[in-house]
Order: C-alpha cells, then structure tokens, then sequence
C-alpha cells in the first residue's frame, strides 16, 4: 500500500506540472504580452508576462520553454540573484520564487493583495519589492517574510526600484515620484524630479548616475539624484525600459528603441522588424542586450542596440479559420489576416507559410480531402486549391461583398454567406457562383450544410439585442425561412451541426441556441457569462467547444445542458475551433494566436482557483470493478484523469452518494478531482 501511496503522491505532482489544458502554437513560445525581462548570464534569461507566463532560455534567446508558474495573474516583473534563484511579483500580491532555476516555482506568503510592480535583491537574502500605493517590502530571508516599509509619500504607485549597492537605491513611479535610500532600505526620501509624468523604468551605472524613463520623459542625474535632466530626443510618447552596460551606452525602449553612447546627450532610433510596444530591457553583456513586450515579442541584439533579431518566431496576424480534412490528426491548414495560408502536417508543430497569392483578409476555410480546399474572405474572394494548398486558383463569385464563411457538403456543392445578406452558391466545385436571395440586408458570419439542400445561416447586427438572423433551407438554398417561434437575440457568430438534426449556434452576449430538428426550432442555452462567443464546434452531438473575446473557451459534454468555462490562456480575441475528436483540438484568432489541446481543453476554471481549498474525496470500492462510488457533500464535475494527465471521463455530481460508471476504463491508477464552487477534492482508483 504504501507503494501505491508514494505513486500516487507521483502523479499528483507530475499531472500538475504538465501543463495541461492549452498550449501555445503560434507565436512562440507565447503570444501573451512581456512585461519583464531578466538574464542571469550571457546564456539564461527569463521573461514574464500575462496568464502566469514565465519563459526561460538557456542559449542565449535561441528557444524558449515555457514554466509552470501555478498561476494565471499577471506577473509583472521577474529578478535573478543567481542560475537558481529568482523571484517573479504581479497582481494580487502575487509573490513567487525558484531555487532551481524554474523548474518549480512557489507561491511565497504576501502581506499585501495590492499589483506588484518590481523587484530587486542586493543578496541572496536581502530584497525589496514595490508596487501599487505606495507600497514597499522589504525580506531579509530570502522571502520567507516581507515587512512593509514606509513611503514619504501618498497614494503613488512605485512601478520600479533599483540599487546601485547594498546602501543606496532608488525607486520611482507615478506623478514624478523618485524615492531614495542610503541606509539599505531602512528608511526612504522623496528627490525632486522636477515632473509629473509617470516614471517607469530606473536604472543607476554607479551610485550617482542614473537614469529614469516615463511618458515621453528620459531624466539623467550625475550627482545621486539631487539633480535631474530631461534627455528626451524630440516627441517620445511611452518609454517603459532602460538598460546601460557602462556610464556612456545604454538603451530605452517603449514605443520606440532608441540607444546611445555619450552617456544620453544624443540618441538614436532603431527599428525592430514590426511594430510592439516594448516593456523591458535586459543586458548581460557589453553590447549584448535583450527586449520583450506585446504579442510575445522578444528581441535580441549583439551589437549594442543598433539591430534587433527576433526571438519569438510566428506570424502576429490575425487567424480567422482553422481546418483538418477529414479530422486528421496531422494535416491542417490555417487562414488570416493580409492573404495568411499555413499549413502543417505534423498536429501543429510546425507551421509552413503557402503563397495564397492575395493579401486581403480571408476569414474561412473548408478542407474536404487532403488536397481540396476552399477559403473565402474579401471582398466577394474565393480561392480553391485542389493540391493540398501548393497552389490556389481565384475563382469569380460575381460579387463584391465581404465573404465571411464558406460551407461544403460534398466536393461540387458549396455555399459561402457574406455582408448585407449575401448567399452564393455553386454546383460545380466552385467553377459558377449564382446569388441566391437570402431576404435579409443584415451580415450573416456562418453557414453550415449537412448536406446539398439542408443548411442553416446567422448573423445579424451587432450591439442590438433583437437584430439576430437564423435563416433555414431545406431546397438548396432557393428558399431562405427564420425558424418556427424564433423571437430573435444578439447578432449570432457561428453555427454547428454535429448531425443532421443536432446543431448549435453561439453570438454577442455569450448567447448559445440549440436545435433538434434540424434547425425548425431552436431553444436558448444557458452559459452563466454575457461574454460573446465566436465560434462553435461539437466533436459529437455531447462533446461541444465554443470560444469568444478575451480568450473566454467553455466546453459542454452533455449537449449544451450545462457549459463549463476553461481556463483562458491568452488575452486575445479567438475567431474560431477546431476538433479532430473529443480531446484534440485547435483554436485560433487575434494577434495569430494559435492554441492546442489535447485532453480536451483542461480543467475548469475553478480548478485553478488558488483561494480553494483541496481536500480528499472518498472512494469505495477501491480497488475498483466496474463502477465506483462518490460520497461527498459538495455538488461539482468530476474529473478522471490518467497517468499523463489526460481527462478520460467528466460527470455532474447532485448527490452526496453517486455511482459512477467506470467500466470503459482500462487497468491501472487513476486521479479523480471533484470540482465545485469553491472546494476542490481529490482521490485515486486503481481500476482492476
């Protein structure tokens, strides 16, 4: 038994560490803005960001994991007092710490739940950290416990700090606020900036020369901050970062990159290969510097700021429509923004760019073998590959409107849906497009045929509560009807049938609609959040995805009953979803933010709630045969998960006695957390 125990404690840890949920396709390693970067050596380096995002590189920028942080809050700074040891603060208080170079990361004890902004340490157990309201703490064990310090002044966020040595350090932040110490902390004094401006960036050569970065401001001071001077070149509007390798060379960045090296009496602008807003620098070497930011940018320059290398490969423009013919699991295509065609044949690994031969926006795409393919976008585009995407052929659709979805039944009859009403339709594998009358002036965004005569449109005006548009054909288009009783909502952004009589439509304000009959009738769906959704796909007609603005994801496995919101993973917008079955699945949209998952889509979001309490669940029997039993006082989702954290089974729990069939499970261990409200239990059975 106490074998068992020791591998069970095993997978608890292993299936923590996994990431699991979604992982990042494009742009790598991460599309979520970069609020901080630190390199430790001329190799290591680390960046964080939004979503819990910490990134490590141990060759100099060349490739980048992702870490396990344990937490979705922002973090907004991150310092390394040696290969080992680093502390990341953000939101809420958020205070974490390695000893091992990141390979596991702890939540440390915060006095505060105010927005961290910046840390600093002058040893391996001395260090301070400020943040929102004045706040600044201040650790002499490594951060095991943190004292408030007091702050001559009221109400200022203190965006960063710094020392020059163990006695003299400096901090600054809104409304001009410079703060000094000379006695390592123990007590702080406001210097006169000579500015009301927000500062957000220190950084001192030696005790005496510094410099501070703000909104459309570079100050330097030669004498400890008694004095300042404004060095700004001309019309600057944001600068977030500054950085010197010596008194004279040094670079800031914001909005711009600029680098100097007569200690800030000129400066020059540098251009990076597109346009990011940039939120620190970090230079380990003479000369040899790095800077990240927005969409994931990061970049990297040897030579002192006078060019910049991408380190973050993966196009940032917009992906509007994601295909696997024929639910494969390896080939796929991905359309977007400005002619965007990817295409992989490895599940997303890789990404190889095709020549589609246009740059206007193309917004869908429908796969029906690996080799025939059709994507449609604007004004009134449709491109056909019949190669696999090698080559794609423009075909004349005989209208100019905006074509946002595209719907193939077989490979000769198609149907593509577009701004103020527009239907076309073709009967020979796109060679003729007719118009067909659709009766309405509204936009309709999608289509779905489940076959050549039965077919479902929607759109409708966005912003207005009662301007949503469901159109029905049972003859091939020729007549376009609103279903029996339906009383109209949100602009409606995507449908999806599942099987011929099984379909569901998703829209503004996060409403869902579902229909049994084919499409005659349909019955609103509860989702508990007003957040628009984008897209829609089922798998089967239980397991559904659907996906909307702020990379709000929630998944049913009961056809629509009940919708459980996932864990975001970015910031961004997501145009569409894809599934190559119930675990496999890709989604996609702003910024070219391209996501995987492969056990369908991970837990909930309450699951990585850190204000919940984890408490074990009782089994019986265990081992077990065919079917277990729950007792629990808690009303949840349980979750059954493998030794590679794949979640193999979910199931609502009513009742505090529950019998749960596990019959489809193989032999072997198994972990099952039960989620509710605000409690999260956990137990294991061995399936015999």
């Amino acid at each position: 038994m106490k074998r068992i125990n020791i591998c069970f404690l095993f997978m608890l840890v292993s299936i923590s560490s996994m990431g699991q949920g979604w992982n990042w396709l494009n742009p790598l390693p991460t599309g979520n803005p970069l609020q901080s970067v630190d390199f430790v050596s001329s190799g290591t380096g680390y960046a964080v960001g939004g979503m819990g995002t910490i990134s490590k590189t141990s060759d100099g920028g060349m490739h980048w994991t992702l870490q396990n942080s344990g937490t979705f809050n922002y973090l907004q700074a991150v310092y390394f007092i040696d290969l080992n040891t680093g502390y990341v603060v953000g939101e809420k208080g958020t205070i974490l710490k390695t000893t091992n170079g990141g390979l596991n990361w702890v939540q440390l004890n915060s006095p505060t739940d105010q927005y961290l902004c910046a840390v600093c340490f002058i040893d391996a157990n001395k260090g301070f950290i400020t943040g929102n309201n004045c706040v600044i703490m201040k650790t002499m064990d490594g951060g095991s416990t943190w004292t408030a310090q007091t702050a001559p002044v009221s109400y200022a966020s203190l965006t960063s700090i710094f020392f020059a040595d163990q006695y003299t350090g400096y901090a600054s932040g809104d409304n001009g606020t410079i703060l000094k110490t000379t006695d390592g902390g123990d007590t702080w004094s406001s210097l006169i900036s000579g500015t009301s401006r927000t500062l957000s960036s220190i950084y001192f050569c030696n005790a005496d020369t510094g410099y501070i970065v703000g909104s459309g401001i570079i100050l330097k001071t030669s004498d400890g901050g008694s004095t300042w001077i404004n060095k700004i070149p001309g019309s600057v509007s944001s600068l977030c970062a500054v950085s010197f390798w010596d008194v004279n060379h040094g670079v800031v960045a914001g909005d711009v990159v600029l680098n100097t090296s007569n200690g800030g009496d000129t400066w020059t602008t540098q251009t990076l290969p597109d346009v990011y807003q940039i939120s620190s620098v970090s230079f380990p070497a003479p000369d040899t510097g790095y800077v990240v930011g927005d969409r994931g940018a990061i970049f990297k320059t040897t030579d002192g700021g006078n060019n910049w290398i991408g380190q973050s490969p993966g196009t940032r423009n917009s992906i509007n429509g994601v295909s696997f013919p024929c639910e494969s699991i390896s080939n796929g295509f991905a359309v977007g923004q400005n002619g965007l065609v990817m295409k992989t044949t490895n599940g997303g690994t890789e990404w190889t760019t095709m020549n589609s031969g246009t740059t206007t926006w193309l917004i869908s795409v429908r796969f029906l073998t690996p080799d025939l393919g059709f994507v449609a976008g604007g004004p009134g585009l449709i491109l056909k590959t019949t190669d696999g995407g090698v080559a794609w052929t423009t075909l004349n659709t005989g209208t100019i409107q905006m074509l946002n979805a595209i719907s193939f039944p077989d490979v000769n009859s198609g149907y593509a849906v577009g701004d103020t009403g527009t239907i076309i339709k073709t009967s020979d594998g796109g060679i003729h497009w007719t118009t067909l009358e659709s009766g309405t002036l509204y936009n309709l965004y999608s289509v779905f045929f489940t076959d050549k005569n039965n077919g479902i449109a929607v759109g409708g005006k966005p912003g207005y509560s009662h301007y949503s548009v469901i159109l029905r054909t049972t003859d091939g288009g020729t007549n376009w009807v609103a279903p029996d009783g339906y009383l109209g909502g949100y602009q409606l952004n995507s449908v999806f049938f599942p099987d011929n009589n099984t379909g569901y439509v998703v829209g503004e304000n996060g409403q869902i609609s579902k229909t049994s009959d084919g499409g005659a009738t349909w019955t609103l769906l509860t989702t508990g959040n007003s957040k628009d959704l984008h897209a829609v796909y089922f798998s089967d007609p239980d397991h559904g995805y659907a996906v909307g603005v702020q990379g709000r994801m929630i998944k049913t496995t009961d056809g629509g009953a009940t919708w459980i919101e996932l864990n975001p993973v970015t910031y961004s917008q997501l145009n569409t979803v894809f599934f190559t079955d119930a675990n496999t699945g890709y989604a996609a949209g702003e910024d070219g933010t391209l996501i995987k998952t492969t056990d369908g889509g991970g837990f909930p979001v309450s699951i990585k709630n850190e204000t919940e309490s984890t408490m074990p669940l009782e089994i019986t029997p265990n081992p077990a045969g065919n079917f277990i039993i729950l007792n629990t006082h808690v009303k949840g989702r349980i979750f059954i998960i493998d030794s590679k954290g794949h979640v193999l089974m979910e199931q609502e729990i009513y009742d505090p006695t529950t019998n749960v069939d596990v019959s489809s499970l193989s032999k072997g261990l198994y972990i099952i957390k039960l989620v509710g409200n605000k409690e999260v239990h956990v137990g294991k059975i061995i399936k015999q």
